[in-house]
Protein backbone atom coordinates (compact mmCIF):
# COMPACT_ATOMS: atom_id res chain seq x y z
CA UNK A 1 0.00 0.00 0.00
CA UNK A 2 1.41 3.44 -1.03
CA UNK A 3 2.04 5.90 1.38
CA UNK A 4 -0.19 8.26 0.03
CA UNK A 5 -2.66 5.53 0.36
CA UNK A 6 -2.06 5.25 3.57
CA UNK A 7 -2.31 9.07 4.24
CA UNK A 8 -5.52 9.40 2.68
CA UNK A 9 -7.09 6.54 4.59
CA UNK A 10 -5.74 7.83 7.79
CA UNK A 11 -7.10 11.37 7.43
CA UNK A 12 -10.60 9.23 6.28
CA UNK A 13 -10.50 6.71 8.86
CA UNK A 14 -14.08 7.17 10.27
CA UNK A 15 -15.50 6.66 6.87
CA UNK A 16 -15.99 3.10 6.70
CA UNK A 17 -14.51 2.85 3.40
CA UNK A 18 -11.10 1.47 2.63
CA UNK A 19 -8.18 2.59 0.52
CA UNK A 20 -9.59 1.19 -2.94
CA UNK A 21 -12.68 2.62 -3.50
CA UNK A 22 -12.33 6.29 -4.43
CA UNK A 23 -11.84 7.52 -7.78
CA UNK A 24 -9.84 10.64 -9.58
CA UNK A 25 -11.67 11.61 -12.89
CA UNK A 26 -9.23 12.32 -15.59
CA UNK A 27 -10.38 15.69 -15.86
CA UNK A 28 -7.45 18.17 -14.64
CA UNK A 29 -10.18 20.49 -13.83
CA UNK A 30 -11.64 18.47 -11.28
CA UNK A 31 -9.51 18.20 -8.46
CA UNK A 32 -10.06 15.61 -5.96
CA UNK A 33 -11.67 12.17 -5.39
CA UNK A 34 -15.52 10.88 -4.99
CA UNK A 35 -17.19 7.57 -3.99
CA UNK A 36 -18.95 5.36 -6.89
CA UNK A 37 -22.52 5.91 -6.60
CA UNK A 38 -22.91 2.75 -7.97
CA UNK A 39 -20.90 0.86 -5.55
CA UNK A 40 -22.61 2.46 -2.85
CA UNK A 41 -26.23 2.96 -3.83
CA UNK A 42 -26.79 4.41 -0.61
CA UNK A 43 -25.15 7.92 -1.19
CA UNK A 44 -27.06 11.03 -1.34
CA UNK A 45 -26.52 11.53 -5.08
CA UNK A 46 -28.61 8.87 -5.81
CA UNK A 47 -31.94 10.01 -4.23
CA UNK A 48 -31.98 13.21 -5.49
CA UNK A 49 -34.20 12.61 -8.31
CA UNK A 50 -36.99 11.22 -6.29
CA UNK A 51 -37.39 15.40 -5.38
CA UNK A 52 -36.50 14.95 -1.74
CA UNK A 53 -33.77 13.33 0.18
CA UNK A 54 -35.54 11.68 4.30
CA UNK A 55 -34.07 12.74 7.04
CA UNK A 56 -34.06 11.25 10.63
CA UNK A 57 -32.29 13.62 13.21
CA UNK A 58 -31.28 11.74 17.04
CA UNK A 59 -30.44 14.55 19.33
CA UNK A 60 -31.86 17.53 17.99
CA UNK A 61 -31.24 20.96 18.84
CA UNK A 62 -31.92 24.74 17.77
CA UNK A 63 -31.74 25.40 14.41
CA UNK A 64 -30.25 21.82 13.29
CA UNK A 65 -33.26 20.89 11.18
CA UNK A 66 -33.00 24.52 9.30
CA UNK A 67 -29.31 23.55 8.69
CA UNK A 68 -29.63 20.39 7.73
CA UNK A 69 -32.24 21.90 5.21
CA UNK A 70 -29.97 24.09 4.48
CA UNK A 71 -26.95 22.09 3.45
CA UNK A 72 -28.75 19.73 1.63
CA UNK A 73 -30.15 22.29 -0.77
CA UNK A 74 -26.46 23.85 -1.09
CA UNK A 75 -25.24 20.47 -2.36
CA UNK A 76 -27.89 19.76 -4.87
CA UNK A 77 -28.69 23.25 -6.31
CA UNK A 78 -25.76 23.10 -9.09
CA UNK A 79 -27.29 19.82 -10.23
CA UNK A 80 -29.69 20.16 -13.16
CA UNK A 81 -32.92 19.83 -11.32
CA UNK A 82 -31.86 23.11 -8.54
CA UNK A 83 -32.30 22.51 -5.07
CA UNK A 84 -34.31 20.01 -3.78
CA UNK A 85 -36.85 19.22 -0.47
CA UNK A 86 -35.91 17.72 3.06
CA UNK A 87 -38.28 15.76 4.27
CA UNK A 88 -37.80 15.31 8.23
CA UNK A 89 -39.49 11.89 8.85
CA UNK A 90 -39.73 10.06 12.22
CA UNK A 91 -39.41 6.47 11.17
CA UNK A 92 -35.43 5.35 10.86
CA UNK A 93 -36.39 2.81 8.27
CA UNK A 94 -38.18 5.99 6.07
CA UNK A 95 -35.06 7.73 6.19
CA UNK A 96 -32.42 7.68 3.42
CA UNK A 97 -30.01 9.91 5.86
CA UNK A 98 -29.23 9.65 9.44
CA UNK A 99 -28.02 13.07 12.01
CA UNK A 100 -27.49 12.37 14.95
CA UNK A 101 -25.99 14.88 18.20
CA UNK A 102 -23.38 13.55 20.47
CA UNK A 103 -21.97 15.47 23.43
CA UNK A 104 -18.36 16.41 22.46
CA UNK A 105 -15.85 13.02 22.47
CA UNK A 106 -11.92 13.73 23.29
CA UNK A 107 -9.86 13.27 20.98
CA UNK A 108 -12.31 12.59 18.28
CA UNK A 109 -13.93 14.42 15.18
CA UNK A 110 -17.25 14.68 13.96
CA UNK A 111 -17.67 12.16 10.80
CA UNK A 112 -19.82 10.49 8.44
CA UNK A 113 -20.39 7.08 7.85
CA UNK A 114 -20.83 5.30 4.65
CA UNK A 115 -21.55 1.76 4.13
CA UNK A 116 -22.64 0.40 0.44
CA UNK A 117 -26.23 -0.21 1.30
CA UNK A 118 -26.91 1.21 4.57
CA UNK A 119 -28.26 5.21 4.67
CA UNK A 120 -25.26 7.09 5.77
CA UNK A 121 -25.10 9.14 9.51
CA UNK A 122 -23.63 11.99 10.23
CA UNK A 123 -22.34 12.16 13.77
CA UNK A 124 -21.95 15.80 14.86
CA UNK A 125 -20.71 17.14 18.31
CA UNK A 126 -23.17 19.52 20.27
CA UNK A 127 -21.26 22.66 19.75
CA UNK A 128 -20.70 21.60 16.22
CA UNK A 129 -20.96 24.79 13.29
CA UNK A 130 -23.31 24.64 10.27
CA UNK A 131 -20.28 24.67 8.36
CA UNK A 132 -19.00 21.55 9.96
CA UNK A 133 -22.60 20.13 8.61
CA UNK A 134 -22.06 21.19 5.64
CA UNK A 135 -18.93 19.29 4.91
CA UNK A 136 -19.87 15.87 6.56
CA UNK A 137 -22.98 16.37 3.88
CA UNK A 138 -20.99 16.59 1.52
CA UNK A 139 -19.64 13.14 2.48
CA UNK A 140 -22.84 11.94 2.65
CA UNK A 141 -23.43 12.96 -1.02
CA UNK A 142 -20.16 10.70 -2.36
CA UNK A 143 -17.40 13.29 -1.90
CA UNK A 144 -14.05 12.46 -0.19
CA UNK A 145 -11.94 14.79 1.83
CA UNK A 146 -9.73 16.90 -0.56
CA UNK A 147 -6.80 17.23 2.22
CA UNK A 148 -4.34 15.01 2.89
CA UNK A 149 -2.83 14.14 6.08
CA UNK A 150 0.87 13.19 7.07
CA UNK A 151 3.39 13.66 9.18
CA UNK A 152 5.33 16.64 10.01
CA UNK A 153 8.74 15.60 9.60
CA UNK A 154 9.73 18.80 11.84
CA UNK A 155 7.59 18.10 14.49
CA UNK A 156 6.71 14.60 14.31
CA UNK A 157 2.62 15.48 14.51
CA UNK A 158 0.29 14.56 12.36
CA UNK A 159 -1.19 17.81 10.04
CA UNK A 160 -3.45 17.84 7.18
CA UNK A 161 -2.90 20.46 3.92
CA UNK A 162 -4.81 20.87 0.63
CA UNK A 163 -1.19 21.58 -1.01
CA UNK A 164 1.00 18.50 -0.50
CA UNK A 165 0.93 17.20 -4.08
CA UNK A 166 -0.91 20.00 -5.77
CA UNK A 167 -2.48 23.05 -5.92
CA UNK A 168 -5.72 22.87 -4.51
CA UNK A 169 -8.76 24.98 -4.65
CA UNK A 170 -10.58 26.10 -2.12
CA UNK A 171 -13.28 23.72 -1.41
CA UNK A 172 -15.75 23.17 1.79
CA UNK A 173 -14.10 19.63 1.59
CA UNK A 174 -10.93 21.02 1.99
CA UNK A 175 -10.63 22.04 5.79
CA UNK A 176 -13.94 23.75 5.56
CA UNK A 177 -12.12 25.89 2.55
CA UNK A 178 -11.83 29.10 4.36
CA UNK A 179 -14.38 28.87 6.52
CA UNK A 180 -17.38 30.31 4.65
CA UNK A 181 -20.58 28.41 5.03
CA UNK A 182 -20.86 28.05 1.09
CA UNK A 183 -19.48 25.58 -1.95
CA UNK A 184 -16.48 26.80 -4.01
CA UNK A 185 -16.07 25.90 -7.49
CA UNK A 186 -14.88 22.64 -7.06
CA UNK A 187 -17.45 21.61 -5.09
CA UNK A 188 -19.87 22.48 -7.72
CA UNK A 189 -18.01 20.93 -10.35
CA UNK A 190 -17.35 17.47 -8.65
CA UNK A 191 -20.98 17.23 -7.39
CA UNK A 192 -21.99 17.56 -11.02
CA UNK A 193 -19.25 15.23 -12.07
CA UNK A 194 -20.55 12.70 -9.47
CA UNK A 195 -24.09 12.96 -10.18
CA UNK A 196 -23.31 12.43 -14.02
CA UNK A 197 -21.12 9.34 -13.15
CA UNK A 198 -24.61 7.51 -12.11
CA UNK A 199 -25.10 7.13 -15.44
CA UNK A 200 -22.44 5.41 -17.03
Amino acid sequence: MSSKCIAMCFSSFLLLFGCGSPTKPSNSDLSWKTYDPLSYPSLLVNKVDRGAINVYVVGEEDLLVQHIAESISKWTAPLPNGSIRTRFVSSLSDADLLVEVVPPIAGMRQFTTLMPYNRPVITLFENHSKTVLLHEMGHAMGLDDTYVAYHDGRTGNLTSTCDLYENQPLSIMCLGGNGEYRLYSDDMSWIRSLYASRQR
